[in-house]
Order: C-alpha cells, then structure tokens, then sequence
C-alpha cells in the first residue's frame, strides 16, 4: 500500500466512504443506527474469534 499512488489511495477512500454513506441516503438516520450498532458487533465479535484462533495456533505450536 506504501507503493500505491496518490490518486489511488483517494480513490480507494472516497469508494469506502460512499459505501459507508449509502445507508445513510437509503434510510434516514434514526433507522440506520441500529444496523451501524450491530455491525460494529460483528466486526467486534470477528476480532474476538480472529484473536482466539490466533491463541489457539500459538498453542498447537509450541
């Protein structure tokens, strides 16, 4: 990602950004809430498993 141009990572951003928007212009912003409080759940629920599997990968190792 370091090597990436400018335009690029702009490009890249102002993509995100609008995908993280379109909820927003879909329903009004009192609807959208609870959907952006259950996928920050989720997204805080992977990082959990991710960080559990990695525990138990360093454990089967040694």
């Amino acid at each position: 990602m370091r090597n990436e141009p400018y335009t690029a990572v702009l490009l890249k951003f102002i993509v995100v950004v609008g995908l993280l928007y379109m909820p927003v212009l879909v329903f009004h912003l009192g609807t959208w809430l609870p959907f952006a409080g259950a996928s920050a759940y989720l997204l805080w629920e992977l990082r959990r498993l991710h960080n559990a599997l990695e525990s138990a990968r360093s454990d089967s190792v040694r």
